[in-house]
């Protein structure tokens, strides 16, 4: 030990000298010739074999970092280290908590599988059947549940939307979670393995203590995305029943609301219908018994009524083909999902071409859309 060119102070000690500067100048060793002849660097551990326990808390990595910034001895290069360290340190402590929040989220899920599945079973058996307007109701009431019902179904739309996008993120991220559970493993052993190196002979105490700080919150952050992404594997794969009953069941409300929302369209058509011809008939009379000095309003009156009763047929037939361009859209757009999913699979292989061909042939014939969409603004005009 007496070969040994650096001076060897106890780790208490150099914890207390960072704790508290001003004791420095009260220490004998500190005010002794030799070490007034050392940099900031030349204090150092002599065989630090194993690592002090640390409270590593955001608080105690602040202490550190504020410990640095007040060190007027210290480097400047040695303060910036010190300060970014601390910095990492406590991002690192945030994403491992975001990370334990994760795993809380995919436990309760987990536990709570069985009674969501359970529920939505006895669902199924007891349907909740949409509820269908009496026929005497006005076109003014028949036009506000119609605007009810599309809300309805289009909310449950959505509904079922998210459900299906769910379930197929859900089926890509089993996929890629081996090798994200193999990738963590690997840092995590890298960290452990960093972390139980021995510092640089020349680095100062206050820096190891920073690094060692960072290192230990970085080997936190593995763990907890370790357990994160175990605790999501078991989730998925417990989990996939349920999500296809809810794709199910969302799938039946869904065609419940459409089915709804079809009556409830074909009833308000003929309220519709019915308050035309109505009004009609009544401008019609009106306009027989009307006195001489205003027979000519009523009978233009009565015109403007048939005209009224003309478009709502009108109307309704551009509603009906508004719906079924829809229903169409709708159609197309899970066909294009599907033959997407398959050409994804099948890639280069001649049966790729065969299924698109026999697809092809499926598809509406846009000659009458077309047609249609030249004509619009002539009827329109008129």
């Amino acid at each position: 030990m007496n070969s040994c060119r650096y001076l060897l102070i106890p780790l208490s000690f150099v914890a207390a000298v960072y704790l508290d500067l001003p004791a420095l100048a009260q220490n004998p060793v500190a005010n002794s010739p030799a070490s007034s002849q050392q940099s900031d660097s030349a204090i150092v551990l002599d065989e630090p074999k194993q690592a002090t326990p640390i409270d590593v808390t955001a608080a105690a990595i602040e202490k550190i970092k504020l410990q640095a910034t007040d060190a007027e001895q210290l480097a400047d290069e040695t303060r910036t280290k010190v300060i970014g360290l601390c910095s990492k340190a406590i991002a690192k402590l945030a994403d491992a908590d975001a990370l334990a929040a994760t795993t809380d989220l995919l436990k309760q899920e987990l536990d709570e599988a069985g009674s969501a599945l359970e529920a939505l079973q006895s669902n199924s058996t007891n349907p909740n059947t949409e509820l269908i307007p009496a026929a005497e109701l006005s076109a003014d009431e028949m036009r506000a549940r119609l605007s009810a019902a599309d809300q309805r179904a289009s909310a449950i739309r959505e509904r079922a939307q998210k459900v299906a996008a769910e379930i197929e993120r859900r089926a890509e991220r089993r996929k890629a979670l081996p090798a994200d559970l193999a990738k963590c493993r690997e840092q995590l052993g890298k960290a452990e393995a960093t972390l139980k190196r021995e510092p640089k002979k020349d680095e100062t105490p206050l820096l190891t203590e920073a690094n060692r700080l960072y290192q230990t919150t970085r080997r936190a952050f593995y763990e907890k995305q370790l357990q994160a992404l175990e605790q999501e594997t078991r989730t998925y794969e417990a989990t996939s029943r349920l999500w296809l009953a809810r794709h199910d069941a969302a799938d039946k409300q869904l065609q419940q609301a459409i089915d709804a929302h079809k009556t409830i369209h074909d009833l308000t058509a003929q309220a519709q219908r019915q308050e035309a011809e109505l009004q009609a008939r009544e401008a019609r009379r009106a306009a027989v018994n009307a006195h001489p000095a205003v027979k000519a309003a009523a009978t233009k009156n009565a015109e403007l009524a048939e005209r009224n009763e003309a478009l709502v047929g009108k109307t309704q037939q551009i509603q009906n083909r508004l719906m079924e361009a829809r229903d169409l859209g709708q159609t197309i757009q899970h066909r294009l999902a599907d033959v997407t999913k398959r050409a994804e699979a099948a890639r280069n292989t001649p049966a790729i071409g065969v299924m698109l061909r026999s697809q092809q042939d499926q598809l509406p014939a846009l000659g009458p859309y077309r047609d249609r969409l030249r004509t619009r603004p002539v009827e329109i005009s008129q």
